[in-house]
């Protein structure tokens, strides 16, 4: 079993708070991977162990991969109000290891921290 995607994450949200979060890492080459990471400018991760079945991962990601910024809004993982954050460097063999701004890390975990999108998957990533 794995976190509740969608709505099912989004249960008595008070108003205004993050719905969920897209990272825009637009041309800067990232690849889709089945566990991408989001980590602060020093290495930290912020984002990407999550407790979950493999089979759960498989069908459904840890993350939804679209491209470009309308496929984003319409992402059932971004919900209505989603905080958007822009990558610095896509890291790792793999290119799945986004980096992040340190300003960043802060506004991502002070919103998830009220809207538990990350807890929830509730992630869009934009290649």
């Amino acid at each position: 079993m794995g976190p509740p995607i969608g709505d099912a994450g989004r249960v008595d949200l008070p108003p205004g708070a993050y719905t969920g979060l897209v990272i825009d890492t637009t041309g800067l080459g990232a690849k889709r991977a089945i566990s991408p990471k989001l980590v602060a400018p020093n290495g930290k991760e912020v984002w990407g162990t999550v407790q979950c079945s493999a089979a759960w991962a498989v069908s459904y990601g840890i993350a939804a991969w679209v491209h470009g910024m309308e496929q984003a809004s319409a992402s059932v993982r971004a919900g209505s109000n989603p905080l958007v954050v822009k990558a610095e460097q896509v890291l790792g063999v793999h290119r799945c290891v986004l980096q992040i701004s340190a300003e960043d890390v802060v506004k991502v975990l002070e919103a998830n921290s009220v809207g538990h999108f990350l807890d929830n998957c509730n992630v869009v990533i934009v290649q």
